[in-house]
């Protein structure tokens, strides 16, 4: 299962001309802090729904919840753009944002002295040229914001695509709700059964999951122990709840891509080579193309290991900074070259 076999950044973050010529099923993206593995991550999410311009506002782009009107200033300076060949076709994704009117200050009613002043949204919108055309926006209008009005151009629904999923490194000991709602979706599927059976092989202590209500009203993960007991997930650790997250996710993206940032984020090292072993049955078993991020020379190893018999199936590509031209680039091995990966300094700590 390959989605994308190449993929390049044009303009994001601090990311320009960045070109990763070659993708494989599985793929680990490694190298120093800020060389832009994180940003890597969410260009590709961003282009893979790139008929859903919400996704720019998303947390997961942001990485944090504070509002953003122009998010195309913030996160590439006026112009956003991406390329990649996916499923055979080369695309192109560009956005724009143009901000119409300014903030306004109006007046309340009230006596002069009492008069108070409140502040009108920023309004603009944002143009999407995909393969060189402008195209068609979602949410049809616009999207009204805490902080504005954003109308999206030439407005109607996107064609349904296979899931792409971004799993970041935030370790809460709570799940987050959009584990929650990949639970929900499993089970509304059907294939409760296949997950749980995915769930015994990596922790076989956890016979299962279930979805419970606590006394405020609030919404939990719950794993049912050997003994039958039902547990709040974080009361087995940290390192359940990631791998429990990281299990959900990948279920979560059949038939599509998964993007995991520091996937062994949590996860004691001892366990790299069982987890890499199951997380290639998954891929096979669910169609999931995987891009993981990793500090951990351990977890390089398990997945070499993993895939010792088809070393054409993962590529390892480090990011470093072009001394000359200051510009992020990546070194990729794969196929016959990976074995030389396991030898070379890649700098992950």
């Amino acid at each position: 299962m390959t989605l994308l076999s190449s993929f390049k950044v044009v303009h994001y973050r601090g990311i320009d001309g960045l070109s990763l010529p070659r993708l494989t099923p599985a793929n680990l993206v490694t190298g120093v802090n800020g060389v832009g593995k994180t940003a890597l991550l969410e260009a590709m999410w961003l282009f893979y729904g790139r008929y859903n311009q919400t996704l720019l506002w998303n947390r997961h782009v942001h990485r944090y919840n504070q509002p953003v009107l122009d998010p195309v200033a913030r996160l590439s300076g006026d112009l956003l753009e991406l390329h990649g060949v996916e499923n055979g076709s080369s695309h192109q994704l560009r956005y724009v944002f143009e901000k119409a009117a300014d903030n306004a200050h109006v007046a309340t009613p009230g006596d002069a002295a009492e008069r108070k002043f409140s502040q009108l949204p920023v309004v603009g919108h944002i143009t999407t040229c995909i393969d060189g055309e402008l195209v068609e926006g979602n949410p049809p209008g616009g999207m009204q914001t805490p902080w504005g009005l954003i109308t999206l151009q030439n407005p109607v629904s996107p064609t349904p695509r296979p899931s792409c999923v971004i799993e970041g490194t935030d370790l809460q000991f709570e799940t987050w709700g959009e584990h929650l709602q990949r639970y929900s979706d499993i089970v509304r599927e059907g294939r409760k059964e296949d997950l749980t059976n995915a769930i015994n092989l990596l922790l076989p202590k956890v016979r299962g999951l279930e979805m419970l209500a606590d006394d405020a009203g609030g919404t939990y993960l719950s794993a049912v122990i050997a003994d039958g007991r039902q547990l709040p997930l974080h009361d087995l650790g940290g390192g359940v709840v990631r791998l429990s997250r990281l299990l959900l996710s990948f279920f979560a993206s059949r038939n599509g891509m998964l993007l995991a940032d520091e996937i062994e984020n949590g996860i004691h090292h001892s366990v790299s080579r069982e987890i890499w072993t199951r997380a290639r049955q998954w891929m096979d078993q669910w169609n999931v193309q995987l891009v993981a991020t990793t500090h951990s020379a351990e977890c390089i190893d398990a997945a070499m290991t993993a895939y010792e018999d088809a070393p054409e199936d993962l590529s390892i590509h480090k990011l470093f900074v072009n001394e000359k031209t200051g510009k992020v680039q990546a070194a990729t091995f794969s196929g016959e070259s990976l074995e030389g990966a396991r030898n070379l300094n890649l700098e992950v700590r």
